[in-house]
């Protein structure tokens, strides 16, 4: 995996990850830096909300356990979600 493709460690907060994510889906990705991904699910956001309302739950917890791996130190790859992560 090169290096263009990981998100580092940058000492950004979990709380906030997941709380942005509760407020608009895919905003704490971007802040986490998984800025694609957090574009991503904003676009996808509304159809997924209409689908079943389970995005912003769903997105906030993604976005708290990409957040706890970057705290630990650990890169992330920039589609990793929660359910794919090592």
């Amino acid at each position: 995996m090169s290096d263009q493709e990981l998100v580092h460690p940058t000492g950004k907060s979990t709380g906030v990850a997941a709380l942005l994510s509760c407020l608009v889906p895919g905003a704490g990705h971007i802040y986490l830096g998984q800025t694609t991904k957090g574009i991503a699910i904003l676009l996808g956001g509304p159809v997924v909300c209409w689908l079943g309302g389970l995005l912003g739950p769903l997105m906030a917890v993604d976005a708290f356990r990409m957040g706890e791996k970057l705290e630990e130190g650990r890169p992330l790859r920039k589609w990793e979600f929660f359910w794919n992560s090592e």
